[in-house]
């Protein structure tokens, strides 16, 4: 009976692990093509497309701007721009994410660093900067690699 509760706690865990991040309910891969209503296009942001929501709060937390960004109609990237800062800030951010999502794959307590990885996928938090970034690392190099290419001509 012990070892089938386990096998079956086991195979939760590791479903909700294989799962993407998200972030009050905002996933990697989520449709979208334009600007949701409320936020503001960063200008000069192509190939890809920022939209800014200014101030909003992550697990409570103040931050000055929230900045979703799309790529080919899909939700490549999360960022929030943190209020505080510095090596013991986002101390409680830092406590929801683990509960969340468990133990950082990576982490430098010492400069307040945690990151959390699956594949193609990076949550980061740097408190020590203020920043918590949710990032496709396949569609950010694609969006890179194709803004390259058509910069090249300005050389």
């Amino acid at each position: 009976m012990r070892t089938t509760k386990l096998a079956v706690l086991s195979l939760a865990i590791a479903a909700a692990q294989a799962h993407a991040f998200d972030i009050k309910g905002v996933r990697l891969g989520d449709p979208m093509t334009e600007c949701p209503p409320g936020s503001v296009v960063v200008p000069g942001s192509n190939p890809s497309t920022l939209c800014s929501f200014g101030p909003s709060t992550v697990a409570n937390q103040p931050a000055s701007d929230y900045v979703i960004s799309f790529y080919e109609g899909k939700v490549t990237s999360l960022m929030y721009q943190l209020q505080d800062k510095g090596r013991s800030a986002n101390g409680g951010l830092r406590d929801s994410l683990i509960a969340k999502f468990g133990t950082p794959s990576s982490s430098k307590s010492h400069i307040n660093e945690y990151r959390w990885t699956k594949p193609g996928q990076i949550l980061a938090l740097d408190g020590f900067r203020g920043t918590l970034i949710l990032l496709d690392v396949v569609a950010h190099q694609k969006s890179r690699d194709e803004a390259a290419k058509s910069n090249k001509g300005d050389l």
